[in-house]
């Protein structure tokens, strides 16, 4: 299988590529597996062309690998970190896989940071729960179901029908973690992770079932179960992106994605630098549904979701929005101008005029810098528009750093 390797927002041609009728039906249900394609595919005459948006990860098909790699330095590496820091968890200061394995594997990093929690988690013990069993046994165990013992007993009177609580670790808790790595052993991966992740594999096949549900469970944590919490998230995250694309459909071929929208995680970054740095009693709000700016006869019309709210008791609410595009080298588009302006002079109650943020991300080696647009100068309905960058690199190094002096002025930077 041939492998190519490019980067997000842009193309790639695979010339002399025929595609199979599996992968062509496997390439559209990926591009109609997410509200935004993750690419778009056109068949040529002589090949196969891609064009990529801001989707990174790995894509397989029958004869073909392609590596889609994000504009960080340190590749998948800054992506894993994001992840880590958006979801709550501990960002390490050195990737383990960096001497071990080649950077460009996504998978290899996620899946050595799933398998490090699961054994913390073995250590410090699996979780049990009664629960209530039924059963037609020889002997009384727990209480006689006298319904269902007349039922089905009725000519066999050395049975009986019972109900009983059984200590059990077949739970939701243990079964998405087995579910987890079953899937990763589709994965990629070095000798040494798979042998880790068959190893525990055999531990918790012997422990529970795999998990049946279409949907993620609720879990709420404890003092019982906490332990859990970082194995759940990235056993959520590995389970979301394949349970989306299908893999078990197409486990027997050369068919697998895993995919990783960057909107989205760059969106809930910053969201998570907003909330945790950010001086108090500043209020950071991300999602909030406004149901009142577009009206028809008297009723909401269209309801309004900005990006991120942001609060503060004696000034009107900032809104921002976070945009994964390379806006320090292309004009912002008109699209973007349009929906920020609307929702800040929605939330604008002051006559001083609106004021909106757009956040994007600034590459090491990428000419970028803060861009004032004025809109409506001169008018009563005027305000303007920031376009502030943020070194995603430098502020994930000093979070490593532990100088948190320099991520609390670079998250204050961006809504002043």
């Amino acid at each position: 299988m041939e492998t190519y390797v490019v980067t997000e927002y842009s193309s790639l041609v695979i010339q002399e590529y025929s595609l199979t009728e599996r992968d062509r039906d496997y390439l559209s249900r990926l591009s109609l597996s997410s509200k935004t394609p993750p690419f778009s595919w056109y068949e040529l005459k002589n090949g196969l062309r891609f064009e990529f948006s801001s989707f990174i990860g790995v894509l397989e098909l029958e004869a073909a690998r392609i590596v889609i790699k994000p504009k960080f330095n340190n590749g998948f590496h800054d992506v894993v970190d994001m992840l880590l820091f958006s979801e709550d968890l501990p960002v390490a200061l050195e990737h383990s896989t960096k001497a071990a394995y080649d950077e460009n594997s996504l998978m290899e990093t996620l899946v050595r940071l799933f398998v490090k929690e699961v054994e913390a988690l073995l250590q410090k013990g699996v979780m049990k729960e009664y629960m209530m069993e039924e059963e037609n046994l020889s002997v009384l165990r727990g209480r006689v179901d006298i319904r269902r013992h007349l039922k089905t007993n009725l000519f066999t009177p050395a049975r009986i029908y019972c109900r009983y609580d059984e200590l059990t670790t077949n739970i939701a808790e243990n079964q998405v973690i087995r579910t987890a790595l079953e899937m990763t052993r589709n994965f990629s991966l070095t000798k040494q992770t798979m042998r880790q992740v068959n190893r525990l594999l055999n531990e918790f096949t012997v422990l529970t079932d795999i998990y049946q549900g279409e949907d993620w469970p609720s879990f709420t944590y404890n003092r019982l179960n906490q332990h859990y919490l970082a194995a759940h998230k990235l056993a959520y995250y590995l389970w979301r992106q394949i349970y989306v694309h299908n893999l078990y459909e197409f486990r027997q071929e050369s068919h697998f994605s895993f995919l990783i929208d960057m909107n989205d995680l760059f969106e809930k970054f910053i969201a998570k630098m907003l909330v945790r740095y950010l001086p108090d009693p500043i209020k950071v709000t991300e999602q909030r549904v406004f149901k009142k700016a577009i009206m028809k006869n008297g009723g909401s019309y269209h309801n309004i979701k900005p990006d991120i709210v942001i609060e503060s008791p004696d000034a009107d609410p900032i809104v921002l929005d976070t945009k994964y595009k390379p806006y320090g080298k292309y004009k912002v588009s008109n699209s973007d101008i349009y929906q920020l302006a609307f929702y800040a002079q929605f939330l604008t109650k002051s006559e001083k005029g609106f004021k909106a943020f757009i956040i994007y991300p600034k590459y090491s080696g990428e000419e970028s810098s803060e861009e004032i647009i004025d809109l409506l100068p001169g008018t009563p309905h005027g305000g303007c528009l920031c376009v502030k960058p943020v070194s995603i690199e430098r502020v994930l190094e000093a979070i490593k750093k532990k100088d948190f002096d320099y991520v609390r002025s670079q998250t204050l930077s961006l809504i002043t």
